[in-house]
């Protein structure tokens, strides 16, 4: 006797209903999203229906939506639905004057450690959980569109009996696939190592993970700094090595095509932080560091070897840096970099300004530094945060700022570092301590990114 075949699995219907009002609507619509997928444009105040959906919980978002226009509350949304029955999802967009102050929302992703990037429209969130039980930390990445304040897609991957520290970086091979660096360290010992994992097609349904071998043998001293890749060069990532007595040196490691991970090159003795940034294909990297007399900067080949001559753009004798992060950024044709130093003039109150330049693909620079917005008064202990930057369309560059006693700053300059406007984004009350904001560009679009406390990720989305 023949088996009968399977029932057919139980479907619904979505009703989309969209309301937009403002000063500026954008009139050419938005693209509708179904589980992360663009199902087609709707207009800005519409009802569409959606078939044929399996009975289960999906995500309905809307992305393409102008740089000044945000949908109120969720975006997507979870709609829950079941067989044979229509389910409505209602979603309300605002578009005030673009001239406004930027919009603030609330990033609905949960987790500790942070690190976001973008690529193509999207953006990607990691972050590291910390369940109750069972044993072993999580990382979660998530990605998100480019004007979403919630993801349509969580990955997670869960450490079997290990602690997974909160800093970690995440880095994009290409349009699609991406890789995480992570601290981790076994629940039962104080050892940590640095480990590398691959996110294959990130923004599509079907995410593969893999696992890099470590790039660290296990052992007290070691945590990440950063991580950087494109799609031609091996995927680097920057650590500090303590586990010598007395010692502290930045390496660099790569993971080759087959996993296999090496560390090739060293490329500081004492230094502060280390930022590090991804060049053209043909050209590898350029790595920024803070030591306590200058900045360099390191080139690096596509293999993360670096090379024997680097530039110091900045000396304790002439430019005076402060013992904080430099910001390295590839945009187009030139690197932006941004470091901290005391500002010249009276000693009293000491004071700090945030310098920019633009180097070459080998850290030469293209022209004198400059100073960007007002300085910072730091003689009521003040502690000052890494700086964001972001390639804007127009060939400039857009870098946040922040300190802990004024606020976050948003300044959007041409490509020769040249102000063309400073906004406010938060407050000092909504900064965590020793936060660095991440800033990403699309289109007309630039994202300002910083955890306002653990847990709490803020994204202010403003026009260029």
């Amino acid at each position: 006797m023949q088996a009968e075949p399977p029932a057919p699995s139980p479907r619904g219907i979505i009703n989309v209903s969209i309301t937009t009002n403002g000063a500026e609507l954008d009139n050419d619509g938005y693209a509708l999203l179904i589980d992360g997928v663009n199902i087609g444009t709707v207009a800005p105040t519409s009802a569409s229906t959606v078939n044929n959906l399996v009975a289960r919980a999906h995500t309905v978002g809307m992305t393409g939506l102008a740089c000044n226009c945000t949908v109120q509350g969720m975006n997507p949304q979870v709609i829950q639905v079941t067989g044979n029955t229509t389910t409505p999802a209602t979603f309300s967009v605002s578009c005030p004057d673009r001239d406004l102050d930027p919009e603030v929302v609330a990033l609905q992703v949960g987790g500790d450690g942070f690190a976001i990037t973008a690529a193509e429209g999207h953006v990607l969130v990691a972050r590291t959980e910390h369940p109750a039980s069972p044993a072993g930390d999580v990382l979660a990445v998530s990605a998100l569109t480019f004007d979403a304040s919630a993801p349509f897609r969580i990955v997670r991957f869960t450490d079997a009996d290990t602690a997974l520290l909160d800093e970690l970086h995440v880095a994009m091979l290409n349009d699609s696939d991406a890789v995480v660096a992570v601290t981790r360290q076994p629940t039962t010992g104080t050892q940590t190592q640095v480990r590398l994992f691959r996110f294959n097609d990130v923004f599509g349904s079907t995410v593969g993970i893999i696992v890099y071998r470590d790039i660290t043998t296990l052992a007290l001293g070691y945590l990440s700094r950063a991580a950087q890749a494109n799609g031609t060069s091996l995927p680097v990532v920057v650590y500090d090595d303590e586990t010598q007595p007395g010692t502290h040196l930045s390496m660099v490691g790569v993971v080759d095509h087959n996993g296999v991970a090496n560390t090739v090159s060293t490329l500081a003795d004492q230094p502060a932080h280390v930022g590090i940034s991804v060049g053209s294909a043909d050209t590898g990297y350029l790595a920024g560091v803070t030591t306590t007399q200058s900045i360099e900067l390191h080139p690096l080949d596509v293999n993360g070897v670096a090379a024997e001559d680097f530039q110091v753009i900045a000396e304790a004798a002439e430019e005076n840096p402060i013992h904080e992060a430099t910001s390295v950024a590839w945009c187009g044709d030139r690197y932006a970099v941004t470091w901290w130093r005391t500002a010249p003039g009276p000693s009293s109150p000491l004071r700090a300004e945030l310098r920019a330049m633009t180097v070459d693909r080998n850290g030469e620079p293209l022209q004198a530094p400059v100073t960007l917005g007002q300085p910072v008064d730091l003689s009521g202990g003040a502690e000052l945060h890494g700086a964001g930057i972001g390639c804007l369309e127009t060939a400039g560059f857009a870098i946040a700022h922040a300190d802990e006693d004024t606020r976050l700053h948003l300044l959007l300059t041409d490509a020769n570092l040249a102000l063309q406007s400073e906004r406010s984004i938060a407050t000092s009350a909504e900064l965590a301590p020793g936060m660095s904001p991440t800033v990403m560009a699309n289109d007309t679009t630039v994202l300002v990114a910083w955890m306002e406390a653990p847990g709490d990720t803020r994204i202010a989305r403003s026009c260029q």
